[in-house]
């Protein structure tokens, strides 16, 4: 070869009787191109080459912009810098321009890899496999045993860094603090120590030992979850192995295996490219995002030869985490595993992620706000200490005293439980997303999908089955038929090829098949049918089969037609599957088998149709099968058979002719036969079948320019495309609804969520889908129009773009804007429709109720989601291609199916495993749950853990009164008793209404607000804090220690006639009152908070398998425990100054809990009857 770094577009030649993975001969003859184009032809006979052209860039890929939210994909953050580094080290290495001290090894490595400076041949060649082949059995085996699984080592561990973290995260380092100030307090402070500051600080500092347990518990049950869940996210390759194409698991991938990539796919390893395919414009189609390492979002076209010499810059490597974002290509994989690029990066790279979720970051504010004002209560504590009880009442509040009050304050402030409620809510939402097959990539997805407003559903396999069936076909454009009465009429005429009557058998089937020409209708054509060549249908069964990127798994071959797998896109399994149900079985094989792939365009979403160039391989056999006889006749062994297939509006401007369907001789079009077509077309798309034109045109080798280069040559393929044409026929393919969707957009639509969809199809089709699928509703025969892009109005300001500062200026301070009551019913537009709207048009669009946006393009869609966003919407995206992807990331929650492709489901936030549209609504359940329910936590957490004992101990040192409830006794409600409920609580169903409220508004439905607070302190809180308090001074009253004479403003000073001892004790019994009263009252809290509108009879806690909850009673039945434990074991009376409490005072609170519970009842009634009144509008 005359030079190791060949340009991206040179021709791969390929011959049938040379061997691929012999060396191209060093007598190869260059010719310069423009740009370095070099074309390199092996001596061989002309007669036997053929040139496997694939085009190697691509005018048409899709884009991918980084948006400021999510600049590239979720990788570390350190990543494209790493990257980046190391290239420029390989550089200055093999440069020699300085000594390298850091990462030597790894940058000596790279620099020293040559699979990118030697010919493709030659890779095969030294990895002893074939591109034909590819590695046998025993090579794969062998290559196993050597080099392992393909996967990367573990991570360092960070273990003690993680250990640190269980125990200062949260309020690891206040429990820490207090228990040593507690400590303190006992001794040497302590004169004499009292037991009871021991005990404190030794619960203190067994809490703080068992957060951090319950941290690492919660670390690893979070990891299990999500590990579990990794392993059922398909991640198979195409591998070619013993000459046979199957399914492989990326981790058993080894090197020298042969993979067949295509649009959607990740590298799963590093690979040479030794085939791509090509499009139109004189560039490669195969292109990969590289953004994972490089962060530039830009897609690179993958080439055959090297076009640098540093292995990390150039094209013709693939490297592993890499997604082909268009065309398809062949590779041969030449690392796996730690020897990969991104594997070696990994060992160098080991941030871990920061940052927190918005749900997190409520949280932290909510703490952090309470912090304060603690922190300013213990200033203040220490201010009257200092300057007033310190002189004027020296022995009231002791050194010892004050640091177990300064500790009480901090205990009543801070809501200990709420980080052991939080991490059991979010491993209980992990477990029973896990359950319903739903992965989550982060628990922000969770609170932010129950905020959406807007879901924005790719149709093909999201709403619709993504198994699409040929029902129907349209010979040379004239006649239709169903795909049963084609198979009929050909299974005849072969039956009765030799038969003199072969035209009349023929006739007899075809009396079943409607003439669209009306002219033909009820009456059997009587055209002859030649004896050899090619029928219509053979040439329409042809053009299925050879203009196709579908493949039989070889695997499946002895199973019926209808079961066997094939690989490909959907719409070319559905037509190849028509070809080989037209045929014999094998047939499709046969027919391929007697062509040579000359060179292809694949299918994408802009184009929107596909081109294949053919020529005869061996024999004149795929002449009668795919050609009539008089073309076939003259057909010689240098030309060329052009087949294309897409779009009909696309197409239909290319036909010049069309096949006739009773002699399968073509004619020239009319106008007349136009309109039969669109008629068709339009009548099959009305009917939800996604129509597919197929068409084919011979060339002539004389009539093609003579030495035609790798570019000129495709550059020739796509002009003789574009006219000349030959219509052989249509396919009418239909891709039924999933049956669960009409119901799950009704409940969607219930929740207060539009659905939009947002296809690729014709807009006739996808009206009719939608239709279906309950997203249209709009009839005229009920007063309501389907509106297009005519009814929008005109006018407003001119069209501007999108960007990323408008939509977070837009999103940051305007209000979410609802649908008005007189909003506009359905709108059905065209992707090329959407360039023209204006800022106004597009706010008039956002109102309407039911949007289908049909032909869209990746940008498109794009467009869509950034335009919703920037109209303040929560927009959801659904999909599963390739395509989906950019708006997938783009949308403020990305859901992909887990069969999707691999860069949709890298792109998206929310992977539905069992591929069911459905389980949104699952998903959407769980993540209003989990907010609500964390709004049920606090909301049961603040009366007594905060409230009701932060008011003992201002009273103490600021009105003189003892302190009503004892410090330790706060630690046993905020670590034991409420905890322990409070995880109860995220157990609990969602409520009956949850999916028929609207959607919360992010910048208005706090986590915290004051209507919580309200609920938490002026009414639940105050309540109990009156009753504990009443109780506790009522006992004193029965016992001779009147409030005002002995209590009130004393500040220990006792009145004459009341014994010390016995004051003390009888203090003692009522700081356990308090206890009983607020634990007993808080049960009855508890009931009342698991509902925030429907009464307890309407999700009821017992008898009713949706809502009931046994782990309440549960809890419930722990506080009794607790309460029996440390205020009825003498030791615990002795040291602890902990008291039994009469009978009574555990009947009174119950009562006071009923009052709770009613008042509550009441509150909700009223919410439920008058949904606008006054309290509707301050309920929590």
């Amino acid at each position: 070869m005359a030079d190791s770094k060949k340009s991206a577009d040179r021709i791969y030649w390929e011959s049938n009787e040379v061997d691929e993975e012999a060396a191209l001969p060093a007598s190869s003859s260059t010719t310069p191109q423009d740009k370095g184009i070099t074309i390199v032809a092996p001596d061989v006979p002309a007669s036997a080459i053929r040139p496997g052209l694939r085009r190697e860039r691509s005018n048409g890929s899709l884009s991918i912009r980084p948006l400021s939210r999510r600049n590239s994909i979720d990788a570390t953050a350190a990543l494209p810098i790493q990257y980046r580094t190391l290239s420029i080290d390989v550089d200055e290495y093999a440069q020699k321009r300085l000594p390298l001290k850091k990462d030597k090894k790894t940058v000596a490595d790279l620099a020293h890899l040559h699979w990118h400076t030697i010919p493709a041949d030659e890779v095969a060649m030294q990895l002893s496999t074939s591109p034909k082949t590819g590695l046998s059995s025993d090579q794969v085996v062998r290559r196993h045993t050597q080099y392992g699984k393909n996967l990367p080592s573990a991570p360092p561990s960070h273990f003690m860094s993680r250990v640190l973290g269980y125990f200062f995260k949260g309020f690891g380092p206040v429990l820490l603090v207090a228990s040593i100030l507690v400590f303190i307090a006992w001794k040497p402070l302590g004169k004499p120590p009292a037991i009871a500051n021991l005990a404190l600080a030794i619960v203190l500092a067994a809490i703080f030992f068992i957060q951090a347990l319950f941290n690492m518990w919660q670390d690893w049950s979070s990891a299990r979850v999500m590990s579990s869940i990794q392993t059922m996210l398909p991640d198979d390759c195409l591998v070619l192995r013993d000459g046979h194409m199957t399914s492989v698991p990326a981790p058993l991938i080894v090197p020298g295996d042969v993979l067949m990539i295509k649009a959607g796919n990740k590298l799963p390893a590093d690979v040479r490219f030794i085939e791509t395919s090509s499009s139109g414009g004189g560039g490669g189609d195969t292109k990969f995002d590289r953004s994972i390492l490089t962060g530039e979002s830009l897609p690179l076209p993958a080439t055959v030869d090297s076009t640098d010499d540093n292995y990390l810059e150039t094209r013709c490597i693939g490297l592993q985490g890499t997604h082909c974002v268009s065309g398809t290509c062949t590779a041969i994989v030449v690392a796996t595993g730690d020897n990969t690029v991104f594997g070696r990066i990994a060992k160098l790279t080991n941030e871990p992620k920061t940052g927190m979720s918005t749900l997190e970051r409520e949280i932290f504010n909510f703490v952090a706000i309470v912090c304060i004002i603690m922190f300013l209560v213990i200033v203040l504590v220490l201010i009257v200490w200092g300057a007033w009880l310190r002189h004027s009442y020296p022995d009231w509040i002791s050194v010892p005293n004050l640091i177990i009050s300064i500790v009480s304050v901090a205990v009543a402030f801070v809501p200990e439980g709420l980080p052991v409620a939080l991490a059991a809510s979010m491993t209980i939402s992990a477990n029973m997303m896990r359950k319903n097959n739903i992965l989550c990539k982060s628990l922000k997805t969770v609170e932010t999908l129950g905020s959406v407003s807007i879901i924005c559903s790719d149709k093909t396999g999201t709403l619709t089955q993504n198994k699409m069936i040929v029902t129907e076909c349209a010979v040379g454009g004239k006649r239709t038929m169903t795909t049963d009465e084609a198979r009929d009429a050909l299974l005849f005429r072969r039956n009765d090829s030799n038969n003199a009557n072969d035209a009349e058998t023929e006739t007899d089937v075809a009396e079943s098949v409607v003439d669209i020409d009306g002219a033909g209708i009820g009456r059997p054509s009587r055209h002859p049918l030649p004896h050899e060549g090619a029928s219509a249908l053979d040439q329409l069964r042809a053009v299925a089969a050879l203009c196709n990127d579908g493949q039989f798994d070889v695997a499946t071959r002895h199973l019926p037609l209808a079961d066997q797998t094939i690989h490909g896109d959907a719409t070319d399994q559905a037509v190849l599957r028509f070809s080989e149900t037209l045929g014999a079985a094998g047939s499709v094989a046969a027919l391929r088998g007697a062509w040579s792939n000359k060179f292809t365009l694949p299918f994408n979403s802009k184009n929107k149709y596909m081109i294949r160039a053919l020529s005869l391989a061996h024999n004149k056999d795929g002449l009668s099968m795919a050609l009539p006889a008089g073309i076939a006749a003259v057909f010689q062994p240098n030309d060329l058979l052009l087949t294309i297939k897409g779009a009909p509006e696309i197409l239909l401007e290319r036909i010049q002719f069309y096949v006739n369907p009773a002699n399968g001789v073509a004619i020239t079009m009319d106008a007349e036969t136009r309109a039969q077509i669109a008629t068709i077309k339009d009548t099959w798309s009305a009917k939800g079948r996604r129509v597919i034109l197929l068409a084919r045109k011979t060339l002539s080798a004389s009539s093609l320019p003579q030495g035609l280069s790798s570019s000129t040559f495709e550059e020739e393929m796509q002009r003789q495309a574009k006219t000349g044409m030959t219509l052989v026929g249509l396919v009418g393919i239909v891709d039924p609804p999933r049956p669960e969707i009409p119901e799950v957009v009704q409940t969607l639509r219930r929740a207060g969520i539009r659905i939009f969809m947002v296809t690729g199809d014709f807009a006739l089709t996808a009206q009719a889908i939608a239709a279906e699928c309950g997203i249209i509703t709009a009839n005229p025969a009920t007063g309501t129009k389907v509106d297009t892009i005519a009814d929008l109005p005109r006018g407003g300001a001119p069209p501007i773009d999108v960007d990323d500062d408008h939509i977070t200026a837009k999103t940051a301070f305007g209000k979410q804007r609802f649908v008005p009551v007189d909003a506009r019913k359905a709108i059905v537009l065209s992707g090329p429709e959407l360039l023209g709207l204006n800022e106004s048009q597009w706010d008039t669009l956002a109102q309407y109720e039911e949007i289908v946006f049909a032909r869209t393009t990746p940008e498109q869609k794009l467009r869509i989601v950034r335009e919703l966003r920037g109209r303040s919407y929560i927009v959801g995206m659904t999909g599963d291609g390739v395509n989906d992807a950019p708006s997938l990331r783009a949308a403020d929650i990305g859901i992909a199916m887990g069969s999707g492709s691999d860069m949709a489901r890298e792109a998206a936030d929310m992977v539905l495993l069992d591929n069911s549209f459905s389980s949104v609504v699952e998903a959407l359940r769980f993540g209003r749950m989990m907010f609500d329910n964390l709004k049920k936590t606090i909301a049961y957490l603040l009366p007594a853990g905060t409230f009701s004992e932060f008011w003992p101990v201002i009273t103490n040192v600021v009105f003189g009164i003892p302190q009503i409830l004892s410090s330790f006794l706060m630690i046993i409600i905020c670590l034991f008793t409420d905890p322990m409920a409070s995880i109860a609580l995220a157990y609990e169903a969602p409520e009956a209404d949850v999916l028929t409220r609207p959607p919360r508004l992010p910048g208005k439905d706090r986590l915290v607000d004051w209507k919580l607070l309200l609920q938490a302190y002026g009414i639940t809180g105050t309540i109990e804090t009156f009753c504990s308090f009443s109780m506790a001074y009522w006992y004193l009253e029965r016992s001779g220690i009147p409030f005002f004479s002995a209590i009130w403003f004393r500040f220990g000073n006792l009145p004459d006639g009341i014994d010390p001892d016995y004051y003390a004790e009888k203090l003692n019994v009522a700081s356990s009152i308090y206890f009983v009263n607020l634990v007993v009252m808080q049960w009855f809290n508890l009931l009342a908070m698991r509902t925030r509108r429907l009464s307890i009879f309407q999700h009821p806690p017992v008898f009713n398998k949706r809502t009931q909850n046994l782990s309440l009673f549960a809890a419930i039945g722990f506080a009794v425990v607790m309460v029996i434990f440390w205020l009825y074991v003498p030791k615990f009376q002795t040291d602890l100054d902990n008291m039994p409490v009469p009978a009574e005072h555990w009947f009174l609170p119950m009562a006071f809990g009923m009052g709770i519970l009613l008042l509550d009842e009441g509150r909700k009634y009223c919410v439920r009857g008058w949904p606008k009144g006054i309290l509707a509008k301050i309920a929590w």
